[in-house]
């Protein structure tokens, strides 16, 4: 009895080691799965970030890179002068503003337009219109042209031959600094592209593929911001703003001022010739009223007659009442004459 109790102790004893011993092992086997999974995940993250930071790390270095070079190719940081070929080839965008007059409105419009045309330019803006009231309205226009650079002095020299110039502004900016900047972005974004792609080329890991893609989307963007910037300096400068203000007139501005026996000449003329056009004008707009003149001459004749007829009639009634009013008195005495015995004398 006591050896199988001994017996059944000893085995619930081994059992239970063998449960400890498993529960030990199994802990150790977990403990294992969770460091070699630890360490694939860090080793995933770090690829992450390798991959991740390359790219803008490369951005950084392939500036520098590039902008070492383009220092060492002027001669120097953005500060030094620019060197001998960009001095002959500056971006220069030039400006001018023209206000002049005229007294053939027509001819020189028609003839400005021609020549935009002829010279190889274009209308960007065009506003036409008139000032003032009445008869005394005049036209003007406001063009705003833009001309090929190598051209531009040619065309404001026919402006200011065929009108009279009131004012003239001119405006140049140089943005060959700025110019030079956008371009130097532009090839270093190319320059980070192709390594990109050749790093595209190279790589196994679909996360590596998906962040190059993503850094190649946003230099594409970049660079087509820098070509829009760099096309539109390359209008401005290739093609001068012309700002021109035409307004018509009845008699040029003299451009220096006159004297006392000028203007007196000036204003005498000014005013005959206001007096002249006054009559034009009467003459004018009472041959343009002759038709209404004519039929409000026949409607007063009408009237006339009317009235006539009217104040005829009238006149008649009142002859005709004066009349019976007179043999109705002179009925009244010869009946009165009558009864009195026939003398005009009253009965006593």
């Amino acid at each position: 009895m006591a050896d199988t109790l001994c017996c059944q102790g000893l085995q619930k004893g081994r059992e239970s080691m063998k449960k400890i011993w498993a529960g030990i092992i199994g802990t150790a086997l977990s403990c294992m799965f969770l460091l070699s999974g630890c360490g694939g995940a860090s080793k995933s993250m770090a690829a992450d970030s390798t991959v991740t930071e390359s790219a803008p790390a490369e951005n950084y270095a392939t500036d520098d890179v590039y902008l070492e070079e383009a220092a060492a190719e002027d001669g120097g940081g953005a500060g030094s002068q620019l060197p001998e070929e960009l001095q002959s080839n500056r971006k220069l965008i030039r400006t001018v503003s023209m206000q002049v007059e005229t007294e053939e409105y027509d001819t020189l419009y028609t003839n400005i337009n021609s020549r935009i045309t002829a010279l190889g330019g274009y209308v960007e803006n065009s506003d036409i219109g008139k000032d003032g009231y009445g008869e005394y309205r005049k036209r003007y226009a406001r063009i705003t042209a833009r001309i090929p650079k190598d051209k531009t002095d040619s065309f404001l020299e026919s402006v200011a031959q065929e009108s009279n110039v009131i004012s003239k502004t001119e405006n140049i900016e140089d943005v060959t600094l700025q110019y030079v900047d956008i371009e130097s972005h532009k090839k270093a974004l190319e320059t980070e592209e192709k390594r990109l792609l050749e790093l595209m080329e190279r790589a196994e890991n679909m996360e590596d593929i998906i962040a190059i893609e993503s850094r190649l989307s946003e230099i594409r963007y970049q660079k087509e911001s820098y070509i829009s910037q760099i096309r539109t300096f390359d209008n401005q400068v290739d093609y001068t703003t012309i700002h021109l203000y035409i307004d018509e007139v009845q008699t040029l501005t003299p451009v220096e001022e006159p004297g006392a026996w000028v203007r007196i000449r000036t204003g005498f003329v000014r005013s005959a010739g206001n007096v002249i056009k006054g009559i034009r004008n009467f003459a004018i707009e009472f041959v343009i009223a002759i038709p209404y003149l004519m039929v409000l001459a026949v409607i007063v004749l009408v009237v006339l007659l009317i009235v006539r007829v009217i104040a005829k009639a009238g006149e008649k009634k009142h002859q005709r009442f004066l009349e019976e009013r007179r043999m109705a008195a002179e009925k009244k005495a010869s009946e009165k004459k009558q009864t009195n015995g026939g003398t005009d004398e009253p009965k006593l």
